[in-house]
């Protein structure tokens, strides 16, 4: 927990100083500049029977994320858009952040593809990954012949 937020905070700081007109792929601009990156947060966390995968994605829906596996990647890619406007008697504001992202992380071996189920509530990704079915014997010794 400690090192998640000290991350947090790196980030923050990061974000609030960093120069608005670098446009390098991967600069975060100011804050008070729209966002043009966007790279969700995510945990991995060992079940009994499983790994949780869960990415933080507020503001989108199981209809803006996309999730492939192939050869033992699985994939979480999206497209994140959004205006929040306010208007009163003398003043309107608009305020737009958006980007896509896309995150990869490797398979155990024998992962069950089949298995592996996702959900989106409340901003929160959640992918379950079935873990691959053990042999009884995890270790073996093979006699060396002379």
């Amino acid at each position: 927990m400690h090192q998640r937020h000290r991350r947090i905070m790196r980030r923050m700081m990061e974000e609030f100083f960093a120069d608005p007109f670098d446009d390098r792929p991967g600069h975060c601009p100011s804050p008070f500049i729209s966002r043009r990156h966007f790279n969700p947060e995510c945990d991995l966390k060992e079940k009994s029977g499983s790994y949780e995968l869960t990415l933080e994605v507020p503001g989108m829906s199981g209809g803006d994320l996309k999730i492939t596996v192939s050869r033992g990647v699985l994939t979480v890619s999206g497209e994140k858009k959004e205006v929040r406007e306010t208007e009163t008697a003398d003043c309107r504001t608009g305020e737009r952040c958006y980007g896509a992202f896309r995150r990869s992380f490797s398979l155990p071996g024998g992962t069950d593809i089949d298995g592996i189920r996702a959900k989106c509530k409340d901003g929160v990704l959640t992918v379950i990954i079935p873990k691959p079915a053990k042999s009884p014997e995890e270790v073996k010794t093979i006699p060396v012949e002379s």
